[in-house]
């Protein structure tokens, strides 16, 4: 954890001190008179775990590396989960420093069928370490974790007189890794996200929100036990250029977890918050950093050697890098 915190730290810096020389060559080339009228700056990649309303141009491409870091967690014991000797400093004492870290990452490759309509294919990895959590088994490993689709449709495009673009996202996905407690699963899910971003301050201050449902379908390798599960999510982020080409902000989060692929059963929620950066190398290369804190919520008691996905993470990490042709 202490790493990738120091991995953000050092993007948060080279944000606050990112040259301008691209953005300057870019103006010298231009006509006499071209560096008075600024050029649009889209939304794509601004707002770290929120999702923007930007779709490639027809025929374009972009490929990315997608990482998300999720680090457990504030209470990590409970009464259905009995700790020797009583709470965590005992643990820690007894068996060494409790954790359970999780990361996911992304591969991916997006093409632009026309202007408003993109397709992106993804493939996942997935890595944890879980230590001395008392009955529940130490695990540290890496794995393949399936693939995605994803589509994104620009229902109403941000033009000089509209601030305002409207675009839906639908990802299909397939896991074969349970994220609570790391089993083997064939696990179906989907994600479809209503999004929406204004721009407040032209080429300055920029607002996103995201509402979102993903209902899920998953069958454990071995005991062949089904489960149905649904999330919520409704995102808000903020984002100001600081730099020619570089971005800050902040961001609220609000998550919840169901029993039941359609909101059938309440069994968890959490609020997060934290700050975003996004860096512009150039027109076609990027890097989008986004750290968020749990600040409130509820989850469920586990039983005994039990870890759910309902229980959120402490802190979650993005770190995202990209390319477009």
């Amino acid at each position: 954890m202490n790493r990738l915190l120091a991995t953000l730290l050092a993007c948060l810096v080279v944000l606050a001190v990112a040259p301008a020389a691209a953005h300057d060559d870019d103006k010298k080339d231009g006509p006499p008179g071209a560096a008075a009228k600024e050029k649009e700056t889209g939304t794509g990649n601004l707002f770290g775990f929120s999702e923007d309303t930007d779709t490639p141009d027809k025929g374009e491409k972009e490929v990315s590396l997608d990482t998300f870091s999720r680090f457990y967690k504030r209470r990590l014991f409970g009464p259905g989960l009995p700790v020797p000797g009583g709470g965590d400093d005992a643990v820690a004492a007894s068996f060494g420093k409790p954790r359970w870290d999780l990361l996911s990452t992304k591969a991916a490759y997006q093409y632009g069928i026309t202007d408003d309509l993109s397709v992106e294919v993804g493939l996942f990895g997935h890595a944890r370490d879980v230590r001395n959590l008392g009955d529940v088994p130490n695990k540290r490993y890496a794995a393949f974790d399936g693939g995605s689709v994803e589509f994104k449709y620009r229902l109403l495009e941000r033009t000089e007189q509209n601030p305002f673009a409207f675009a839906l996202v639908f990802e299909p996905r397939y896991a074969r890794v349970e994220e609570g407690d790391g089993r083997g699963v064939d696990a179906f899910q989907a994600e479809a996200l209503a999004v929406l971003d204004a721009r407040v301050i032209p080429n300055r201050l920029w607002f996103a929100t995201n509402i979102g449902y993903e209902p899920e379908l998953s069958r454990a390798r071995g005991t062949g036990q089904t489960e149905r599960a649904s999330g919520f999510t409704w995102s808000n982020a903020l984002t100001a250029r600081v730099a020619d080409n570089a971005f800050a902000g902040a961001e609220v989060r609000y998550v919840a977890a169901f029993d039941g692929a359609f909101f059938n059963r309440f069994a968890a929620d959490a609020f997060y918050i934290g700050p975003t950066a996004n860096i512009r190398f150039t027109e076609q290369t990027y890097l989008t950093a986004a750290l968020s804190f749990r600040i409130t919520g509820s989850e469920p008691t586990p039983a005994p050697g039990e870890i759910t996905a309902a229980q959120f993470p402490r802190t979650l990490l993005r770190l995202k890098v990209g390319a477009s042709f």
